[in-house]
């Protein structure tokens, strides 16, 4: 049962600007992300599936707009409080895992705790245990580049709830990934929302979203879609199967003399 509010955007606009030319990203999106949701993000490619997430993690800030964290407005913070906000209360796991090559699987987990301060002994206790959740408790000591993708990813799982982060935000966590890598990586967010995680996540597979709460598609910048996932991907797999069957009949049409 989804609680509190907890991440809010308000009429969040987020344009880029190369020269004369802008792209807007976000078109004046507004949600509310409530403690306990398990939410999948969805869209075309260019849809602003990214951009979305990137906004209401505080990873980059709306051109105009507002997005609130437990009902406080975050666009005056600065640069100090926003990081500080972030290591204290946000996980994030990214496509290409982020890891520390130089660094071992343990060492890599213990980096953001060790940036709020924490005792070295610490923060190597709760990487260990973090590590174990993830079943990786037997690769403390290896680097990035002697671990699989699926492990790589699991590493920053674990990095990323090693601090029972209030919301972990996940872009495209499988997109490296093979199937069954895939599916090690899912059972972990599975697991991780059961035990009452917050989950946001970006991902272009439909199957992948099924698994979560609540779906909110995107297109060109514009929420389209949101609501319950079996839902949401029902409508959307309908629409895909319209179009397919369009295109089809168009190529017959063309193929005719």
């Amino acid at each position: 049962m989804a609680g509190e509010p907890i991440i809010a955007a308000h009429s969040v606009r987020k344009v880029y600007r190369s020269g004369t030319a802008a792209t807007v990203a976000l078109d004046g999106v507004s949600l509310t992300i409530r403690r306990g949701e398990y939410v999948a993000i969805i869209g075309k490619s260019g849809a602003g599936k990214s951009t979305l997430l990137y906004q209401l993690s505080l990873l980059d800030e709306p051109t105009e707009g507002e997005v609130y964290f437990l009902g406080n407005a975050t666009a005056q913070l600065t640069d100090t409080e926003r990081t500080r906000l972030r290591l204290e209360h946000l996980g994030y796991i990214f496509q290409d895992y982020a890891l520390l090559p130089e660094l071992t699987a343990v060492e890599n987990v213990m980096v953001p705790m060790l940036m709020r301060g924490f005792p070295l002994e610490e923060a190597r206790k709760r990487a260990i245990a973090a590590l174990e959740q993830v079943a990786l408790g037997h690769r403390l000591s290896n680097r990035p580049s002697e671990l699989s993708g699926g492990e790589q990813q699991r590493v920053s799982i674990a990095r990323a709830v090693a601090d029972a982060p209030d919301v972990l935000f996940a872009d495209e966590p499988t997109a490296n990934l093979d199937t069954a890598m895939s599916l090690e990586v899912l059972e972990q967010f599975d697991y991780l929302h059961r035990k009452g995680l917050t989950i946001v996540t970006v991902t272009h597979e439909l199957e992948y979203a099924r698994r979560a709460e609540r779906v909110i598609e995107l297109r060109d910048g514009k929420i389209v879609r949101d609501g319950p996932a079996e839902e949401v991907i029902r409508l959307r797999e309908r629409e895909l199967e319209q179009m397919m069957h369009h295109e089809r009949q168009e190529q017959k049409g063309g193929g005719k003399e």
